[in-house]
């Protein structure tokens, strides 16, 4: 049996790729953990306070970085597919190029705005909020690399660089930290991370990057770029928005439930987001040579469902040893909320699917379910909220309704 499966999988390239993305996650979100334990032990609760806060404004400057990645991924795929690999490397200098301008312009305006920030973020200097515009300019350049990694499909060496990353940022940081450096030393971990991790991309792609360029037009990827940024927005808004709502209309420590629930339900987006990021991949290269691409999101919707199903199962069973062993007797109020987050999440994690389908075939119908949906949760969460309860089931069934609704938008090629 078990020889079976592991020819199955050898066999099916889709399973294959998204196994070894997988897998580099895994490794990948240890050593992260690792990372934020111990900046958090060593730093305390007050300036542990002011790196997450810090860190968190990251993630909203992030979007246009994954907008980066996504895009950058789907036109390399199709140049792979055509075999044309001097448009990759002219893609990837022009994008350099545009990027490193964006990216100084934006640390230009984090660095020029630190004290308002800080003052805001209650941080009693304004270093580490310039950090955050250091951080930001590496993080625009890297998707240029990862993207074209993924475009390229060359997933072993995508994911050796994730892991080359985390466990730079893991040194850095304890190097840092033990000479003194603080609050200052932990962020500056994730600048000279990135920057290091950069050099280890450029080096994967040195046969491409010595090609003759091949010049083509950009309004293509121009008008690709917007719809891309605005659907990652809605669904970071989304996954997110639920979290904040709750912290408006519930005491502290109900936030804090509800914020572990979350954690634990989002392990199903985690899960199966290898398996979407790979599809992508490769249906932008099947799209672009006019293969037909629907059997790889039959395969995509399959192993996310499995995926989804064995954690959830698990969620019901035995949510307080799953609680217990993660969190802790002291989120025992939580225990109620994991199996039905784990079941929304699963739908959203089905849903996310489709849009990266939808994404790499250039479809962008589904923009407006997934700005409906965000809509009727925010509408229903700020009208109903007696209780945690009623919220998980909200979203619960925001969730149902966006993955019907996706089905609906992607049925031509569900249904051929």
């Amino acid at each position: 049996m078990f020889k079976e499966i592991v020819r199955r999988a050898k066999s099916d390239s889709l399973l294959h790729d998204s196994a070894i993305i997988f897998g580099a996650s895994m490794i990948v979100n240890v050593l992260n953990y690792v990372f934020q334990l111990y900046v958090g032990r060593t730093l305390g609760p007050y300036d542990y306070g002011v790196f997450a806060s810090v860190v968190s404004l990251l993630y909203i400057l992030a979007v246009p970085c994954g907008t980066i990645n996504l895009c950058v991924a789907n036109f390399v795929s199709g140049f792979k597919g055509k075999k044309e690999l001097g448009k990759v490397k002219y893609l990837f200098f022009r994008g350099f190029r545009k990027v490193v301008f964006f990216g100084s312009l934006g640390f230009l305006i984090v660095a020029s705005l630190s004290g308002h920030i800080s003052s805001f973020l209650n941080i009693e200097n304004t270093m580490p909020i310039v950090i955050l515009g250091m951080i930001f300019f590496v993080s625009m350049i890297d998707p240029i690399g990862t993207g074209t990694l993924l475009g390229l499909q060359r997933f072993k060496k995508l994911g050796f660089v994730q892991i080359v990353n985390s466990s730079l940022k893991l040194s850095f940081g304890v190097g840092l930290l033990a000479l003194g450096y603080g609050v200052n030393g932990a962020l500056s971990s994730l600048f000279l991370a990135g920057l290091f991790g950069f050099g280890f991309v450029l080096f994967f792609l040195r046969d491409v990057l010595l090609r003759e360029a091949e010049t083509f037009g950009k309004e293509k990827i121009l008008s690709y770029s917007f719809p891309v940024f605005i659907s990652l927005l809605l669904i970071a808004f989304m996954s997110n928005i639920d979290i904040v709502l709750v912290k408006h209309y519930f005491p502290g420590a109900a936030a804090g439930h509800y914020a572990a629930a979350a954690l634990l339900g989002k392990v199903v987006l985690f899960a199966s987001s290898a398996v979407s990021g790979v599809m992508f991949a490769k249906v932008s290269e099947l799209r672009a040579v006019g293969k037909p691409t629907a059997k790889l999101l039959y395969e995509s919707i399959f192993y996310v469902f499995c995926i989804s199903f064995a954690v959830v199962v698990v969620y019901f069973i035995a949510p307080h040893f799953v609680l217990n062993l993660l969190f802790g007797s002291s989120y025992i109020d939580a225990v109620p909320l994991i199996g039905l987050f784990g079941l929304a999440m699963g739908f959203f994690a089905l849903s996310s699917a489709l849009v990266q389908y939808n994404l790499a075939i250039r479809d962008m119908k589904f923009v407006y379910v997934i700005f409906a949906s965000v809509l009727i949760e925010v509408i229903m969460i700020s009208l109903f909220h007696d209780s945690l309860l009623t919220v998980v089931k909200i979203l619960t069934g925001t969730m149902v309704l966006t993955f019907s609704s996706m089905m609906i938008i992607t049925k031509k090629e569900i249904i051929g």
